[in-house]
């Protein structure tokens, strides 16, 4: 009986942790980066075929999102 309780209190020690943990950083370079994330294409991929749609309930199938990255005089950021 007792190393059930002792198995119950580490459940919820470690259920409890993440939870209870936060990070309140503040990031240390805060330059005014302008920069805009914008999406090219999003098409459904199937055994690397595009495929013409997404279909619920079709683990093979997966979304190929391409975005692009640019700095306030719209060219690409690379890196």
């Amino acid at each position: 009986m007792k190393n059930l309780w002792k198995l119950i209190n580490v459940i919820i020690i470690v259920a409890l942790l993440p939870q209870l943990s936060c990070d309140d950083r503040e990031p240390e370079d805060t330059a005014d980066d302008n920069y805009t994330l914008s999406l090219v294409f999003a098409n459904p991929v199937f055994n690397s075929v595009i495929v013409g749609e997404d279909v619920v309930d079709q683990p093979n199938i997966k979304t190929h999102l391409q975005f692009k990255l640019q700095d306030e005089t719209s060219k690409p950021v690379s890196g």
